[in-house]
């Protein structure tokens, strides 16, 4: 699993195995594209007959048969569809139970993050440092200096060439706009939004690395908390506290280690619970 170990009070990176790739020229974050995808979504179907429904209903009208493909197989499918439709299929109902836009984006952040290592690697490690120190903007320059530092660290699923770095450094940007990470780009910048998890979205990533499998202090230590600039233990513990607050769970911290006591049993009420 792709945990972050607790050391020294900090999250830790533990996955070496996933490599950057190109693949977000297909869609950067598409929020409301897998909307209107996941409204056609049907319990255990697969890429390919989900792609097949997508065309048959006309939901993109001015896009190619190509083009449907590439968004339902190569961009959605590894952000809903791996290892299983589960994931699909929870977020699904959250969209039937009418859960914010807002609320889905964070939660379309998660999933793509978690596909794309080359997104999670940028807001964690670039995005966020650079916004607590108080920088206004981001740039192109910077997305890209990222990339080649990350081409020299062996992150790179196969070698770019420099025009390619330049493109996945534009996707990374743009994809943070979609996810309202930041604006439009102006002068080759983007200034930084305000962004804040917001509580039924932490709601779901917890209950998503609970039922994951993960122990519970493995939940507070995770690095996908880092995505929304939870970057220490302490500062996830203290949000879990104010959820826990609201009646979703109980938790306990001490000696370095955390218990939940969870209110709800399963997915499916979790998921009642998130879009309550």
């Amino acid at each position: 699993c792709n945990v972050y170990p607790i050391l020294e009070g900090r999250l830790v990176a533990a996955d070496k195995e996933q490599k950057y790739t190109t693949q977000f020229q297909a869609g950067l974050g598409m929020v409301s594209e897998c909307i209107e995808i996941l409204k056609l979504h049907e319990i255990g179907m697969r890429s390919i007959e989900l792609e097949a429904k997508v065309l048959k209903a006309g939901v993109f009208s001015g896009c190619t048969a190509r083009r449907v493909h590439n968004l339902v197989s190569e961009m959605f499918a590894p952000r809903f569809y791996r290892p299983d439709s589960g994931t699909a299929d929870r977020i699904k109902t959250m969209i039937d139970m009418s859960v914010s836009t807002d609320v889905l984006r964070q939660v379309f952040l998660i999933q793509t993050a978690r596909a794309q290592l080359a997104l999670h690697d940028f807001i964690t490690e670039l995005y966020w440092p650079l916004q607590k120190r108080g920088t206004d903007f981001i740039n192109l320059t910077t997305a890209k200096d990222f990339l080649t530092a990350a081409a020299q660290n062996g992150k790179l699923k196969k070698p770019w060439s420099a025009i390619t770095l330049g493109r996945v450094a534009g996707y990374l940007l743009g994809a943070c706009h979609d996810f309202s990470l930041v604006e439009k780009g102006q002068n080759g910048q983007r200034a930084f939004k305000h962004f804040r998890l917001l509580k039924p979205a932490a709601l779901y990533l917890a209950h998503d690395l609970r039922f994951s499998g993960l122990g519970d202090t493995a939940i507070v230590s995770h690095r996908d908390w880092a995505l929304f600039g939870l970057d220490q233990p302490e500062l996830v513990l203290e949000l879990l506290y104010e959820l826990s607050a609201d009646g979703h769970f109980l938790i306990q911290s001490g000696a370095g280690l955390v218990q939940f006591s969870w209110k709800h049993p399963s997915w499916k009420e979790a998921i009642h619970g998130i879009a309550g």
